[in-house]
């Protein structure tokens, strides 16, 4: 990686511990995403002649999985001044963004949209966690900073998991859930 930091990633672990059926082989760089991928693979390869340019033409044929992490960010500080319905529809809207952008994305590799399509993973992080604690005046040791952190990620979750039901009522439900390896839906 060129970015000289080191990032840790147990494949054991996660394979131990996947909802997958298949093999997790690698992750992204800061490990959030960890879903099975095989590097690309020569599945057929052809030359044929071309009598017009008297050059022959090669045709090469691959298969392989590349996973893609689809990421996006919720300002605590804003999410916080919002009311439950601007909630519900800023959420709705970003995972709604991430669904077209999966669907309808550029892909300059086939296997990443294989990946993607097959997946379809969407993260998403938050952001001025720092300036939430100061406007509540609570230090990252308080106690009282669980709690905050807890409170805003659940209603964050809460969120975002009432927006994936409304799509896949809209759109159809997730088709590679049953490729899970007896995984419950919902909270745990």
């Amino acid at each position: 990686n060129e970015t000289g930091n080191l990032y840790v990633f147990f494949t054991d672990n996660a394979n131990e511990q996947t909802p997958f059926e298949m093999v997790i082989n690698s992750c992204n760089l800061c490990t959030e995403v960890m879903l099975p991928s095989r590097g690309p693979k020569r599945k057929d390869y052809k030359i044929e002649e071309n009598w017009n340019d008297k050059k022959p033409i090669i045709k090469q044929e691959w298969e392989g999985l590349i996973s893609l992490c689809n990421l996006s960010s919720v300002t605590i500080t804003e999410w916080v001044k919002l009311n439950d319905d601007e909630k519900s529809k800023a959420i709705y809207l970003l995972l709604r963004g991430h669904d077209n952008e999966i669907e309808h994305g550029y892909y300059p590799v086939k296997e990443g949209e294989i990946g993607n399509k097959l997946w379809r993973p969407i993260g998403i992080g938050v952001s001025s966690l720092a300036a939430y604690f100061a406007f509540n005046k609570v230090k990252f040791t308080d106690p009282e900073s669980f709690r905050l952190e807890f409170d805003v990620i659940e209603d964050i979750y809460w969120h975002a998991y009432n927006a994936s039901n409304i799509l896949a009522q809209e759109r159809g439900f997730f088709q590679n859930i049953k490729k899970l390896n007896g995984v419950k839906v919902g909270y745990r």
